[in-house]
C-alpha cells in the first residue's frame, strides 16, 4: 500500500469520525431543544376584566432622590401610541 493511500484512509478515518460526533451532538441538540413547546408559552395566563379602583401600597425604606437629579439611561425610547384590550 502507497503512502498516498493510508493517508487517504486516515483522513476518510478521521472525516467520518468528525461525521459521527456531529450526527450525535445534532441529535442531542434537537431532542434537548427541538420539538418542546416554550416555557414562556406554557406561563401564559388570562383572565376576566373588571371594572373597580385601583389600590396599591407601597412600603420601603432608603433615601429619595429626584428624577430630575438622577442620570436615567433606557435602552429604548417611545411612546405608548395603542393598548390593544377588548371587553370579556
Amino acid at each position: 500500500m502507497s503512502l498516498l493511500a493510508t493517508a487517504r484512509r486516515k483522513t476518510l478515518a478521521a472525516n467520518l469520525g468528525l461525521a459521527v460526533v456531529l450526527a450525535v451532538a445534532i441529535t442531542f441538540a434537537y431532542t434537548s431543544l427541538g420539538t418542546s413547546t416554550s416555557s414562556a408559552a406554557a406561563a401564559v395566563r388570562t383572565s376576566t376584566v373588571t371594572k373597580g379602583t385601583v389600590l396599591t401600597t407601597v412600603s420601603a425604606s432608603g433615601t429619595l432622590i429626584s428624577p430630575s437629579d438622577m442620570a436615567l439611561d433606557f435602552v429604548t425610547t417611545g411612546t405608548l401610541r395603542k393598548l390593544y384590550v377588548k371587553v370579556g
